[in-house]
């Protein structure tokens, strides 16, 4: 009972730490209050994680119990402490609470922030930075280089604003159930171009092209085969392990293939490898201050599998791709394919972008233990699908 009247607190936090955070990844002044304003919403949800704590079975409560102090061990050992305490925190607060509504709070904060700060930059209320960069020939790395403008329109780089825009496609592509209208093609369609010609991200524009075809496959597809059905529940090991095993060949191998797909993912092997060779995998993470933009010594590790296992240690790269793994287990389980299918695309752009379990961008780690409101009645133990 106590857990059902503390779910108001819930969003509450919620709101209140989504905020503060889309506040802090963009170019609005008083950075350091948008930070306490995050925190603030991590208090208010304490009482709603005890409450959810006294009402769970006692074998998550033991679960929790045993995870609590491995990831206080490794804020202790990291720099960006709050990659990993919000996630947590949210996710456990997440229980029992109907995915679809944290999914339409979360789209609707990130939409409305995201026009206000857009807005703001073009009338020049806040500044639009041009992080504008020399691109080498994909076909003849010996040729020139080539400048291409990229605008932040308010946030602190293009790249955040290009994630922005996708996450908010795929939000809309989970909310819309998988079947899109013929106006949601032409914004998907809009945003393209946008990202194209403003943001130049690449990633970004293949997820958005597979959120396309993944929902005309989606309106037709029936049935799943055993093949099928793998491949979405895998998809986040699959891509991980693929561009972690790429990023250890980039510094082994000297061929002109390698060179050529660290083009094509704008220096991301390099820098992954420089990063893993240097400072190698601890259990429990590590210090790894990032330094990224225009810095003298840009060390910015831009794919989520690596930032997981460089940075947050292989405990939590373990932990985050097992949670992965049952959240589309359980989606496909329940023939709920939506969710899996967000995290097919998710899985996709996390290769070359480190935000999979920035909380102010991915929503989809709090379907974990959120209700699954397309799901059947039907109790499932979520576990059962590790």
């Amino acid at each position: 009972m106590y857990e059902r009247k503390t779910r108001v607190l819930f969003f509450i936090a919620m709101t209140v730490s989504l905020v503060g955070k889309l506040y802090m990844y963009s170019v609005w002044p008083l950075h350091e209050l948008a930070n306490k304003i995050a925190v603030i919403g991590l208090f208010i949800c304490v009482p709603r994680i005890i409450s959810v704590f006294y009402s769970i079975p006692g074998k998550y409560a033991l679960l929790w119990c045993i995870l609590c102090p491995c990831m206080l061990f490794i804020c202790y050992n990291v720099h960006e402490r709050s990659y990993v305490l919000f996630p947590f925190c949210f996710c456990i607060a997440a229980w029992n609470i109907p995915f679809r509504s944290i999914i339409k709070l979360l789209f609707l904060i990130n939409l409305v922030f995201f026009i206000v700060t857009v807005s703001s930059s073009l009338l020049g209320i806040i500044a639009n930075e041009n992080y504008g960069r020399y691109e080498l020939d994909v076909v003849d790395l010996r040729k020139g280089n080539t400048f291409k403008n990229r605008y932040c329109f308010g946030d602190n780089w293009p790249t955040a604003t290009a994630a922005h825009v996708t996450y908010l496609n795929i939000m809309w592509f989970y909310l819309r159930k998988g079947i899109l209208k013929k106006i949601d093609y032409i914004i998907i369609g809009v945003s393209i171009w946008f990202v194209m010609s403003f943001c130049d991200a690449r990633a970004d524009i293949v997820c958005m092209f597979l959120i396309v075809m993944i929902s005309i496959y989606y309106r037709y597809r029936v049935n799943y085969s055993w093949f099928e059905q793998k491949i979405l529940s895998y998809s986040v090991p699959i891509c991980a392990f693929i561009f972690i095993f790429l990023t250890y060949q980039y510094q082994q191998s000297d061929s002109e293939f390698y060179k050529i797909l660290n083009v094509l993912t704008s220096g991301r092997l390099k820098l992954g490898a420089d990063a893993l060779f240097s400072y190698g995998v601890k259990i429990f993470g590590q210090e790894y201050i990032q330094h990224g933009g225009v810095s003298d010594d840009y060390n910015f590790i831009d794919c989520s599998y690596l930032v997981w296992l460089i940075i947050y240690g292989a405990f939590f790269f373990t932990l985050a791709i097992i949670s992965f793994v049952i959240i589309c287990k359980h989606s496909i389980a329940t023939k709920e394919y939506v969710t899996a299918l967000c995290l097919v695309i998710l899985s996709i752009e996390s290769s070359i972008v480190s935000v999979m379990l920035t909380f102010s961008f991915n929503p989809f780690f709090m379907a974990l233990f959120a209700k699954n409101t397309n799901a059947s009645e039907k109790k499932i133990n979520v576990f059962n699908y590790a």
